[in-house]
């Protein structure tokens, strides 16, 4: 039987456990400070930027040391996530999320190497699950 990543109730307890380091890229100030304060409930880091070029800045200013994940909304000002994504693809899960989000957009985000996309709006909790399951996934295929 197939588990689905996104379902708290299928994670294993090590992925309970471990928690590190996220940056939210959300132009939206009430949403990011949600979506933050749902992750560091959950024993998360959060970092928040809320443009394109704040996250491009975050990425770059990381010097090696980069977020666990990255959870960025498409829609933005200065660059779009999308347009983050081709020209700065960070070596850590990037969670694209948007309102606009259909199968072209999911399957450009996919192309440009988001590990997982998520539309507008969504359950809390399937988010930071998300981001539990790509942070294990990718400290897994590191550790490889």
């Amino acid at each position: 039987m197939t588990q689905d990543p996104t379902r708290r109730d299928t994670l294993p307890a090590s992925a309970e456990a471990w928690r590190g380091r996220v940056l939210v890229a959300e132009d939206d100030r009430e949403l990011s400070v949600l979506l933050g304060l749902a992750l560091e409930l959950e024993g998360w880091t959060v970092d928040r930027v809320y443009d394109g070029e704040e996250l491009i800045d975050a990425l770059a200013a990381c010097h090696g040391d980069l977020p666990d994940v990255v959870v960025t909304d498409v829609r933005m000002g200065g660059a779009s996530g999308i347009d983050v994504l081709a020209s700065h693809r960070p070596d850590a899960p990037v969670l694209v999320m948007s309102a606009f989000m259909d199968d072209a957009l999911a399957r450009a985000s996919i192309e440009l190497g988001a590990s997982a996309v998520l539309a507008k709006p969504f359950d809390l909790d399937v988010l930071v699950a998300l981001v539990a399951t790509l942070a294990r996934e990718h400290a897994r295929s590191s550790d490889a």
